[in-house]
């Protein structure tokens, strides 16, 4: 199997495994169990940090860190994040909580210029408004018995992702992996602690396997996102990821007595067309930045008349993000 037949491979069991969380996360929520968004968060940081500790002691790596405010923001918004996921798919149906969820990289893109700086393009905008009409598509607030405030937290979880991925790239130009792993799951589960302790229900022993495996899920997908995106480029993983539409609609359909409808799969093709766009638009824009820049190294003019050595112009230049 070639690099990229792996890496689609990878992304597909990441989004099958995020999906199972999410799954996972609505079985506990809903009754019997009824457990609150706060306790559930903890339960998966909390048991994610067992089994994330055996690779941990594999890197014997430092704890030691300067990033520590960065690492605390990234806590906080993960934290608010879950909890509003939490929250939504407690009180709608799974595929319409995953369709609403495909917008989190549009405002990613949008962040990155408020935050990062990065530069600007109207694409970014336009894609975001395409992503907006299919949440209110998905939504549609103009039904009988609309509740808005489902929605509005999943947008607010879609924010908050979005941030988080901001802390990840600054937290990234310094930080090793498993450092960074290991302060997201340990600090947000201390942060979840107090509240999760607030809403408390003991769980009965029934239950054990089931939040044991949501632990070992959170720590897989860690894993399986890491291996896709080593083995093949965004622009060509990022499609599989919106599969899935189809594992969630599996799982409510088998275990919810959920079906998809047609303005859901409307509204979430707008979202992942939306998407699919504004990520061909990047890699356009970077790839002529790169061009630019190669061709700026080519006509640089060297002093004392020096001569350009055969194949020196194929020598790596500074890369540019669009």
């Amino acid at each position: 199997m070639n690099q990229n037949m792996q890496a689609i491979a990878w992304m597909l069991l990441t989004g099958f495994l995020t999906i199972t969380i999410i799954t996972l996360g609505k079985y506990l929520s809903e009754p019997p169990h009824s457990f609150h968004a706060f306790q559930v968060v903890f339960f998966y940081n909390a048991l994610a940090l067992v089994f994330f500790l055996p690779m941990w002691l594999k890197h014997k790596f430092t704890l030691r860190t300067t990033r520590t405010p960065t690492y605390l923001a990234r806590a906080i918004l993960e934290f608010t994040a879950f909890s509003l996921t939490f929250y939504g798919v407690t009180h709608l149906e799974l595929p319409v909580h995953t369709a609403i969820s495909f917008i989190a990289p549009l405002m990613g893109s949008i962040t990155a210029v408020l935050i990062l700086k990065e530069k600007n393009y109207l694409y970014r905008w336009l894609a975001l408004f395409m992503g907006f009409s299919g949440v209110l598509i998905v939504s549609r607030p103009w039904r009988a018995g609309f509740d808005l405030l489902p929605v509005l937290a999943m947008l607010g979880a879609a924010l908050c992702f979005a941030f988080c991925d901001v802390c990840i790239k600054r937290l990234t130009r310094t930080e090793p992996s498993p450092r960074i792993a290991f302060y997201m799951v340990s600090m947000t589960a201390a942060i979840a602690l107090p509240f999760a302790v607030w809403k408390w229900k003991m769980p009965g022993a029934e239950l054990i396997p089931w939040l044991l495996l949501l632990g070992f899920m959170v720590a897989a997908v860690q894993f399986a996102v890491s291996k896709a995106f080593s083995k093949g480029d965004v622009t060509l993983i990022l499609p599989f990821f919106f599969f899935n539409i189809v594992w969630s609609s599996l799982y409510a359909h088998f275990l919810f007595g959920e079906e998809i409808d047609r303005p859901t799969i409307l509204g979430a093709g707008i979202i992942i067309g939306a998407t699919l766009y504004a990520a061909y638009q990047a890699r356009r824009k970077g790839a002529a930045a790169r061009s630019k820049a190669q061709e700026e190294a080519r006509n640089t003019t060297l002093p004392f008349d020096m001569e350009i050595p055969a194949g020196a112009d194929m020598l790596p230049v500074a890369k540019a993000r669009a």
